[in-house]
C-alpha cells in the first residue's frame, strides 16, 4: 500500500475553469485525497473551493516554447505539461493525472496503490484499437498515475525534448507511448471509462474523450450544480474528512480582485475575452462597460466601485445552477 501523499492534479484553460469545478466536485464527493492541483492560467480561480484544492498559474511554464511543432490550438502548453510533472512537483514520488473532462462516479482511492515499484514509469488504461495498431502496449493518458520518482531518471527530459521536436496527432500521448511502452502498468480499466478504452462493467470514472459538448451530459451537470454543503454531508456519512472551505469574505476579496484583473484592466489573450460565469470566449467588439473595483484591505475585501450595468457583482459560484 503507498502511504504517501495521495495528490491528484488537473489542468485546464480559462474555457475549462467551469468544469475543472465539476470534475473536482466529483472526486472529493467519492475519495478521500489528500491534496488537489488545479494548473490554471490565473493567479485568482473564479469559482469558491475548500482549501484542499490549491490553484497554480502555470503560464509562465517554460518547457513547451510558442513554436514548438504540436502548439497547435487544440494542444496547448496545458495538454502538454503533465509530461513535466516530475519537474513541478519535486517533492513527490507519484501523482494522478485526471483530464478535465472525467467524472469520478465510485472511491478511486486505492489507484495511488498501483504496484509501480521501481519498474514503470506510469499506469494507465490500455486503448484495444491502437495496441493492435502499434504493436505495442498503447495507453490513454487521461486518466494516468504517474511515477515521478523513476521519471526523474532522464525520461521526462526525453518525453518533453520529444515533444518539442516530433510532431504527433495525440501529442504527448503519443509520445509518452511510445517511449516509455515497454515500462507502462496496465491500469485496471473501470479507472477510465471511454469511448477509447474497454471497460467491461460500470466504471470508476467516466471519461468524455473526443466527445464534443460534454460539458451538457446529465452526469457533470449533476456534479456541477451539486452544492460543497452536500459533498460534505456524503464524506460525513461515508467516514471521510470535513472539506475546509475559505470563508466568505476571503473568496469575495479574491473574485473582486479577479474582475480588477479582468474588467479593470483588459488583458485578454489577443482579442478574445472569457466569461468566467459561462465558461464561453467571444470576441471583444469595444471594451466591457465596467468601471474599475477597488478593494478596501480593511474592510474584508468590500468594494468600493461597481460595474456599471449590474447592481452587484455577481459571485461565481457553483452552488447554484449558472
Amino acid at each position: 500500500m503507498y502511504r504517501g501523499e495521495r495528490v491528484a492534479v488537473y489542468t485546464g484553460t480559462r474555457n475549462l475553469y467551469k468544469w475543472m469545478v465539476a470534475a473536482v466536485k466529483s472526486m472529493l464527493m467519492h475519495t478521500d485525497v489528500d491534496k488537489i492541483y488545479l494548473f490554471i492560467e490565473d493567479d485568482e480561480f473564479p469559482y469558491e473551493l475548500p482549501s484542499q484544492v490549491i490553484t497554480r498559474n502555470v503560464s509562465n511554464q517554460k518547457y513547451f516554447p510558442a513554436d514548438g511543432p504540436n502548439m497547435r490550438s487544440r494542444f496547448t502548453y496545458m495538454a502538454l505539461i503533465r509530461a513535466a510533472l516530475c519537474k513541478e512537483f519535486p517533492e513527490l514520488d507519484r501523482i494522478l493525472s485526471l483530464d478535465v473532462d472525467t467524472i469520478v462516479v465510485e472511491d478511486i482511492g486505492d489507484i495511488w496503490d498501483l504496484e509501480l515499484g521501481d519498474e514503470y514509469y506510469f499506469s494507465a488504461v490500455p486503448e484495444p484499437h491502437r495496441v493492435k495498431q502499434e504493436g505495442y502496449l498503447y495507453t490513454n493518458v487521461g486518466v494516468t498515475l504517474f511515477n515521478l520518482k523513476k521519471l526523474r531518471d532522464g525520461k521526462a527530459d526525453e518525453v518533453i525534448n520529444a515533444i518539442n521536436t516530433v510532431e504527433r496527432l495525440y501529442v504527448d500521448q503519443d509520445i509518452l507511448n511510445e517511449l516509455c511502452h515497454d515500462n507502462i502498468l496496465p491500469m485496471p480499466a473501470e479507472y477510465n471509462g471511454s469511448n477509447f478504452t474497454y471497460f467491461g462493467s460500470k466504471p470508476k470514472i467516466v471519461h468524455y474523450a473526443a466527445m464534443r459538448y460534454w460539458g451538457d451530459v446529465e452526469l457533470v451537470q449533476k456534479y456541477l450544480n451539486t452544492p460543497w454543503n452536500d459533498i460534505e454531508k456524503y464524506r460525513k456519512r461515508n467516514g471521510m474528512p470535513s472539506l475546509e472551505m475559505k470563508p466568505d469574505e476571503e473568496r469575495i476579496a479574491e473574485i473582486a480582485k479577479l474582475y480588477i484583473h479582468k474588467f479593470g484592466k483588459i488583458d485578454g489573450i489577443k482579442d478574445w475575452e472569457y466569461d468566467f460565469l459561462t465558461g464561453k470566449q467571444t470576441r471583444i467588439q469595444n471594451k466591457p462597460s465596467y468601471r474599475e473595483v477597488t478593494i478596501d484591505e480593511s474592510e474584508s475585501g468590500k468594494r468600493n466601485g461597481k460595474p456599471e450595468s449590474e447592481g452587484e457583482i455577481r459571485k461565481p459560484i457553483l452552488d447554484q445552477p449558472v
